[in-house]
């Protein structure tokens, strides 16, 4: 009986110890094409958010234009279109989990304001 219980003690902390592992990886940028004209620049980003329980995209949207202006710089009128997959499997099956429209300060918009 002992054995039994230590053993679903292990099984139940090698699960917990994946979800923990899993949910506090940051985000993976996938693939990203940036299109620039005279008054717009619009960068599309293929993201894997490795988050399998819910997320607040308003302050993922926020992190993950940040990040990106801090490493490519800012641009003027720009719009981040974030499409976004929950694990590495969903990206690979091109299965995704939501497309968000961003501007350059990564508040969500609905379209594109010239």
């Amino acid at each position: 009986m002992k054995q039994k219980r230590r053993l679903t003690a292990i099984v139940f902390m090698f699960i917990l110890l994946f979800f923990v592992w899993f949910e506090n990886q940051p985000y993976k940028v996938m693939h990203s094409t940036i299109f620039t004209s005279s008054n717009l620049t619009e960068t599309h980003l293929t993201i894997v958010i490795n988050r399998l329980f819910p997320i607040k995209e308003e302050v993922l949207a926020r992190e993950i234009v940040d990040d990106c202006q801090m490493r490519n710089g800012k641009y003027l009128n720009s719009y981040y279109e974030l499409e976004l997959y929950r694990t590495s499997l969903h990206y690979y099956l091109g299965i995704p989990y939501d497309t968000v429209l961003c501007n350059g300060s990564g508040q969500i918009v609905t379209e594109i304001d010239f």
